[in-house]
This record gives structure tokens, C-alpha cells and sequence, in this order.
């Protein structure tokens, strides 16, 4: 079903988080035609809640 979406795609990972484990972030990203993977480091798996300020900013340039 990724490869069906053809949209950009922003994944952010918290580098602590237990539900996004980085190979998962990796084939996902992979299996999308236009995705990029962002890790925001010293974060679990809310950086709306633990780095807004930088998932902020993340979201700016993406979305710019």
C-alpha cells in the first residue's frame, strides 16, 4: 500500500521511542516514493509533547 501514495511524506522518529523502532522508520521511508526521515534525538515517541519547538520547525521546512 506505500507504494500506492504519492505524496511527500515527513516521518519523525523520537530516537528513544519502543513503537517506531528504527528499522521500521527505515522500510517505511523506503517503501514510500517521496518520504523523509527525521529523527529527533533524546525524544520517545511524542515530540508534539517532549520537542514541540523542533517538530515545529521540522514541519516549517516541509511543509515550505
Amino acid at each position: 500500500m506505500l507504494g500506492k501514495i504519492r505524496r511527500p511524506v515527513l516521518i519523525v522518529r523520537g530516537g528513544r521511542s519502543e513503537s517506531l523502532l528504527p528499522d521500521v522508520a527505515e522500510r517505511t521511508r523506503a517503501g514510500l516514493a517521496d518520504a523523509m526521515l527525521v529523527e529527533i534525538p533524546d525524544c520517545s515517541h511524542f515530540p508534539f509533547l517532549e520537542r514541540p519547538r523542533e517538530l515545529t520547525v521540522l514541519l516549517s521546512g516541509f511543509l515550505a
